[in-house]
């Protein structure tokens, strides 16, 4: 209930960031507020999971959001 009810704000949404909300998502935290003013660029994909090439030129705080969803 706990895990839940949490609320966490994940500044950055790049190579830790994208494994980590994988991670807090998949643990089941109940509010994962993502904050991040970068794009994605090809160069991000080999190290930051969550985005895929379909994601490219997106916000990365929006491809995020879609992949934890």
């Amino acid at each position: 209930l706990k895990v839940v009810s949490a609320k966490i704000a994940l500044i950055g949404s790049g190579g830790i960031g994208c494994p980590l909300a994988l991670y807090l998502a998949g643990a089941g935290v109940g509010t994962i507020g993502l904050f991040d003013s970068d794009t994605i660029e090809v160069t991000n994909l080999h190290r930051q999971i969550a985005h895929k090439n379909r994601s490219l030129g997106m916000k990365k705080t929006e491809s995020l959001k879609n992949s934890i969803l």
